[in-house]
């Protein structure tokens, strides 16, 4: 059941073309989409494989400049638009056991930044939101509890 008559949410894979244009098609015009896909990660960087690493920046940063270039050309057409990305508030402080995910946040905080320098000229906006802490999430995906070699 919709929430409103004014917003509609879609299931996507950001890592998957099809999967946004499909999910594009079916939302119809898009005035604000939220970029809110995330892979966490909370792991010794030195004792990370690259793959999950890869992973994380795939969703977390790939995923989003994905979605928003989707959007970009409907925005252009109607002259408006916002671009919600959420990010962390990981980015706020130092945290151990978080250099990817907060590697991954901070490329999120400066793309937006920069690219609402490039939109506003078209009356298109693009924003970060950064909610707090959520200690009920699990931030364990498999494999990032390994400990370093020494």
């Amino acid at each position: 059941m919709p929430v409103s008559d004014r917003l509609r949410t879609v299931a996507l894979d950001v890592t998957d073309p099809g999967s946004i244009a499909a999910a594009l098609d079916t939302a119809g015009p898009v005035d604000a989409p939220v970029n809110n896909a995330g892979v966490p990660s909370i792991s010794v960087f030195e004792g990370t494989p690259m793959a999950p690493v890869r992973e994380v920046f795939e969703t977390n940063i790939f995923g989003m400049m994905a979605t928003t270039r989707a959007v970009l050309p409907g925005f252009g057409e109607r002259g408006s638009g916002v671009i919600v990305d959420v990010t962390s508030s990981v980015v706020l402080v130092h945290m151990l056991l978080s250099a990817v995910y907060k590697a991954s946040k901070m490329a999120v905080e400066g793309f937006t930044a920069s690219l609402a320098l490039e939109l506003a000229p078209f009356d298109v906006r693009a924003r970060t939101v950064g909610p707090g802490a959520c200690l009920t999430t699990n931030f364990r995906l498999p494999g990032n509890e390994r400990r370093p070699a020494r």
